[in-house]
């Protein structure tokens, strides 16, 4: 505390007819107090000042509660002896009829506490009078500057998840929360005071939003990882297909699902670029009447058709004098025309009806044998093309829907570890 006690105004006394003289300089006292920031800011603090002189003991000098004789009725003063020590308490020790209210501070009580304390240099006891100010700091500065927009920012977390892998913003999410969480994390820090014996709560918000939010980068990292994923490096492993797509997690998710989505699951096939030859084989051949038999201008049954052209009768057949059409081949069409066809081989139905009209064109001449087969060639190209493309792109929907779940499970996580966080926060409180 501050020793200087020097009366700077010049104040008159009051004298009474018993002789009793009353004087009230004013002066100002400054103390300090050890802070406790832990549960800053909903945190109370107790200061206390102690009056007393080393000069003069109990029978020369006595320190009474003058508040206490005023209102000796209204109050009750409890008393106790402990061995050498006698204690007076007064639940208000102070006048605060004239305090003028502090904008960061609630006084919450001000008792005080008269000592009567032997101490073993001196035979006679020594009063002291202590004051203890209990002080409630005001949160609702702290609550709208600081806490609310930090409980807000730590909800954006879950949208990260919430966030399409598409749109190339999540991570660009996630860094531009972490920095504003450092940016309140260094506004705490400047308001606190310094201190290393305890972490403050909302300090300890604070960097447990910090550690979510990083995990959520990373998790958001793995995730565009699997969402970009495509069918040429890696491969759905039979365990992750059957936790992921197979069972019913995506419905408990609240996703759609995955059989009605994807349709069948994706075998692993070999991709071919290469463009198929016709050969005459004679152990694996199908038979068909003529090259108008197989190549029917009525695209939409032969889009129909779900299986290969067969005659039980025949095992070979020819299409005019100089080729033959392969089972391979021929099964290539009927599951390239099957029911189940995907939009990319609708987008290209016109053109392989042209192809198939001209076909049939060319193959009511024998002389335009030779350019029937150009155009069958062309024709199984195209089919074998659309066919690895539907595939490729059914193995690049799985891992995509494979993200999605991902996604979601973490956003039902991080939201309850949001929901905990600031309940034990409201519980602390």
């Amino acid at each position: 505390a501050d020793g200087k006690y020097q009366v700077t105004i010049a104040t008159k006394a009051a004298i009474h007819y018993s002789g009793r003289v009353r004087w009230e300089p004013p002066a100002i006292y400054k103390s300090m107090c050890q802070i406790d920031v832990e549960w800053f800011p909903f945190d109370d603090q107790v200061c206390s000042m102690k009056f007393g002189s080393w000069s003069y003991d109990g029978q020369e000098l006595d320190l009474i509660h003058e508040f206490f004789e005023e209102h000796e009725e209204d109050q009750p003063i409890y008393k106790y002896t402990n061995g050498n020590i006698t204690v007076e308490c007064l639940e208000n020790g102070i006048d605060l009829s004239r305090y003028y209210s502090s904008t960061e501070w609630d006084i919450i009580a001000v008792p005080s506490v008269k000592k009567h304390e032997k101490y073993p240099c001196c035979p006679n006891m020594y009063i002291d009078i202590t004051y203890h100010l209990h002080l409630r700091r005001k949160p609702l500065f702290y609550a709208v500057n600081l806490i609310f927009p930090c409980m807000g920012m730590s909800f954006l977390t879950t949208a990260v998840f919430y966030l399409p892998s598409s749109s190339g913003e999540k991570v660009t999410l996630c860094i531009s929360i972490l920095v504003s969480l450092t940016v309140f994390f260094l506004l705490l820090v400047e308001i606190i005071p310094s201190t290393s014996l305890v972490v403050p709560l909302m300090a300890k918000y604070l960097l447990f939003t910090m550690v979510t939010i990083t995990v959520a980068i990373a998790v958001t990292v793995v995730v565009i990882n699997v969402h970009f994923r495509s069918h040429r490096i890696h491969s759905l492993s039979k365990r992750a297909r059957k936790l992921l797509l197979e069972s019913k997690l995506a419905r408990y998710l609240l996703l759609d699902d995955p059989k009605q989505l994807l349709g069948s699951p994706v075998k692993n096939l070999s991709f071919s670029s290469k463009k198929p030859n016709f050969r005459a084989d004679r152990s694996d051949t199908l038979v068909v009447q003529s090259p108008v038999q197989f190549f029917n201008c009525n695209f939409e049954e032969f889009l129909s058709s779900t299986t290969p052209v067969k005659n039980p009768t025949r095992k070979k057949a020819r299409i005019g004098p100089k080729f033959s059409v392969n089972r391979n081949q021929a099964g290539l069409f009927s599951s390239f025309g099957s029911s189940t066809s995907t939009p990319l081989i609708q987008r290209n139905r016109n053109v392989a009806a042209r192809i198939c009209e001209t076909a049939s064109h060319l193959a009511e001449n024998d002389d335009d044998q030779s350019h029937l087969k150009t155009v069958v060639d062309e024709l199984i190209y195209i089919a074998t093309f659309m066919e690895d493309a539907d595939h490729a792109k059914k193995i690049v929907d799985e891992w995509m829907f494979v993200s999605m779940i991902i996604d979601r499970v973490f956003l039902i996580i991080f939201a309850i570890t949001c929901f905990v966080a600031e309940g034990m926060i409201k519980a602390a409180i």
